[in-house]
């Protein structure tokens, strides 16, 4: 007779070897890389003055981009703002917090993003909402 519990971590390890399993084939997936850069709270050493500061947070992150929408700018409108959103996948320990700014090379072109929402966590992955940043027509 086997110990109480013992079927339980067999399945346990096996569902883990098998999130391993479907993480690593979705990096395999990852054809671009990203910048995360934070807004931290730094103290300036000669006057004391606290100002929020971007500091990159991490740096050369493996992920995959994948345009959701994109609005032209109204033809008529003098400086019309740009807008497109997009979905930036990557591992769950790399997801970008809310309101961070993401450089993301994709195709040998770097755009800069805000991530607009809180990442979606799984345990293979995270999906994270991009909003580009303000451009001018």
């Amino acid at each position: 007779m086997s110990a109480p519990g013992a079927g339980r971590k067999g399945r346990a390890d096996a569902l883990a070897a098998s999130y391993s399993a479907a993480k690593n084939a979705l990096k395999t997936l990852y054809d671009g890389t990203c910048i995360i850069h934070t807004l931290r709270q730094v103290r300036d050493a000669e006057t004391g003055i606290v100002r929020g500061r971007e500091i990159p947070a991490a740096d050369a992150i493996p992920c995959r981009l994948s345009y959701a929408a994109a609005r032209p700018a109204d033809p008529g409108a003098l400086g019309a703002p740009l807008s497109q959103t997009a979905m930036l996948f990557t591992a769950p320990e790399n997801a970008p917090p809310e309101g961070s700014r993401v450089l993301v090379t994709h195709r040998s072109r770097t755009t800069a993003w805000t991530a607009s929402g809180p990442p979606a966590l799984y345990p293979t992955h995270a999906q994270t909402p991009l909003a580009l940043e303000q451009i001018w027509a």
